[in-house]
């Protein structure tokens, strides 16, 4: 099953704000629902941002920049 991730203008200039911090786990939601989220997420590891769907109940909202 393949997933498209969008990103708008607006996400474009967090996902850039993620790149500029670089605070491993920060992130920004690109797209909502009641169980997933679509999220762009600075990795302090491969030092890039990386573009998951994660479960809507395990993300920690104080580490989500908007």
């Amino acid at each position: 099953m393949q997933h498209i991730f969008a990103i708008t203008e607006k996400n474009l200039v967090h996902v850039n704000a993620l790149a500029r911090h670089k605070l491993d786990g920060e992130f920004v939601v690109l797209a909502y629902s009641s169980s997933f989220c679509d999220i762009a997420q600075w990795s302090d590891k491969y030092q890039n941002v990386k573009i998951l769907s994660v479960p809507t109940n395990k993300l920690d909202m104080s580490r989500c920049i908007s």
